[in-house]
């Protein structure tokens, strides 16, 4: 005999497998910037902040490593364009996680939120 699930608590279970889903698609991906690309990783998301908060104390410009195991030489005049970039990839998937979620959330029963397919790559 199957129980069924509440609700509420599909609702709770799908969200995080949402936010699962969209944690591992943030440090799987990368973002481009002056032809070079960069990773979305924990480590270089906080490295970035770090950048922005130093910016006045650092030895212009900065080595930074890409993705492909070379280097980048930053500016300072581009720091914001460079941080922007990332963040416009990083917030992209937090905004697809978002929707997905309100999806979820409109739904009046477990079968219709059961519809709603998690497709991004």
């Amino acid at each position: 005999m199957d129980i069924p699930i509440p609700l509420p608590s599909y609702k709770t279970w799908r969200h995080g497998e949402i936010d699962k889903k969209t944690e591992a698609l943030i440090l799987d991906s990368n973002f481009d910037y002056d032809g070079e690309k960069f990773s979305l990783s924990s480590d270089s998301r906080a490295e970035w902040l770090g950048l922005k908060t130093l910016e006045s104390s650092l030895a212009w410009p900065v080595i930074l490593p890409t993705i492909t195991g070379g280097y980048y030489t930053l500016v300072q005049a581009n720091l914001d364009g460079f941080i922007n970039a990332g963040l416009l990839v990083y917030r992209s998937y937090k905004q697809s996680s978002r929707l997905l979620k309100e999806q979820i959330d409109a739904c009046a029963t477990l079968e219709e939120a059961a519809a709603i397919v998690d497709d991004r790559t």
